[in-house]
C-alpha cells in the first residue's frame, strides 16, 4: 500500500479528523480576523478565550478529541458583521454623539469578540446540571450567563463591553423585546444571531441551523416545552418577533439597498 492511500485510509481516524477540522477552523478565524481592526483584537480578547478553556483540547462524550476553536471563530465572524454594521450606523445614529463614536465601535467590536469566551464552562456547567437533574434548562442558562458576566468583568472588560456581550443569547432576547437597549447592545445581538458556527449565513439560516439541538437527545432538548409554558410562543416564535423587527430597522437605518434579510452581506462584501 502506498502512502497517499494509506493516507486516506487512517484520515477516518477521530484524531485525524479533528486535525482536519482544526486547520479549517484556524483558516475561518483568520479570515475573519483579517477583516476586523486590530486595535479591537487585544491581548485581554485573547486571555478571556484563554482562561475560558478555548485554546485547550479537549473529548466529546464518546471519548473522541475535540478543539474548541470553533467559538473564537464563531466570535470574530460575529465581531466582522457587528464592525460592518456599526461603522456607518453609530456615525448616524443620533443617540450616540461624534465625540464617542470611536470608543462605542470598540466596545461593540470587543464584545463581539468575547461575548462567547466562558462557552466552554457554560457547557460543563449545563452538562453537570443535566446530570444532576432537578433544574430545568432555561434555569441552567441563566445560571451560567450570569457566570459569563461575572468571568467577562474578573478578565478586566470595561462594564459597557459586559453589558453590549451579555446582550446576546436568551438575556439579549428579552431586552430587545422589552425595547431597553442601547444601539451597540442591538448590533451585538443581531450580530450574533447571523453566524453558524464560524460563518455568516443570516439570520433565517442560522436558526435554521439549529434546529438539530432542539430535537431528542440535543443540547437544547426542552427548551421550546418551557417557552410555551412560559410565553405561549416556540423559542423561533420569540427570536423571529425580537429580531426580524430589528433586522428591517437596521436596513432602513443604513438605506441597505435589498431585502433586509441579507443585510448580514454588508460584512462579505468588505
Amino acid at each position: 500500500m502506498d502512502a497517499l492511500q494509506l493516507l486516506k485510509e487512517k484520515i477516518d481516524t477521530p484524531a485525524l479528523k479533528a486535525f482536519s477540522t482544526y486547520k479549517t477552523t484556524c483558516a475561518k478565524l483568520f479570515e475573519h480576523l483579517n477583516l476586523i481592526p486590530t486595535e479591537y483584537f487585544t491581548e485581554r480578547v485573547v486571555l478571556s478565550w484563554e482562561m475560558g478553556g478555548l485554546l485547550s483540547p479537549g473529548t466529546n462524550s464518546d471519548g473522541s478529541p475535540r478543539h474548541w476553536l470553533n467559538v473564537p471563530a464563531h466570535q470574530t465572524a460575529t465581531a466582522r458583521l457587528a464592525n460592518a454594521i456599526a461603522v456607518p450606523l453609530l456615525r448616524d445614529c443620533s443617540k450616540v454623539t461624534k465625540v464617542h463614536v470611536e470608543e462605542e465601535m470598540r466596545n461593540v467590536v470587543e464584545a463581539a469578540l468575547v461575548h462567547d469566551a466562558f462557552k466552554r464552562r457554560e457547557q460543563e456547567m449545563r452538562d453537570a446540571a443535566k446530570l444532576a437533574g432537578g433544574e430545568s434548562i432555561l434555569g441552567a442558562i441563566r445560571r451560567t450567563e450570569l457566570a459569563n458576566l461575572k468571568f467577562l468583568r474578573g478578565v478586566g472588560f470595561s462594564e459597557t463591553v459586559v453589558a453590549f456581550a451579555k446582550n446576546t443569547g436568551d438575556m439579549g432576547l428579552h431586552k430587545i423585546l422589552d425595547d431597553d437597549t442601547t444601539p451597540g447592545e442591538e448590533i451585538v445581538f443581531y450580530a450574533d444571531c447571523c453566524v453558524s458556527n464560524y460563518d455568516i449565513v443570516g439570520y433565517a439560516q442560522r436558526f435554521d441551523d439549529l434546529k438539530p439541538y432542539f430535537e431528542p437527545g440535543g443540547r437544547y432538548e426542552g427548551i421550546n416545552a418551557e417557552f410555551m409554558r412560559k410565553y405561549g410562543k416556540t423559542h423561533r416564535e420569540m427570536y423571529d418577533s425580537a429580531v426580524l423587527p430589528l433586522e428591517r430597522k437596521f436596513a432602513e437605518l443604513l438605506k441597505f439597498d435589498g431585502d433586509p434579510s441579507q443585510l448580514y452581506t454588508l460584512a462579505l462584501t468588505r
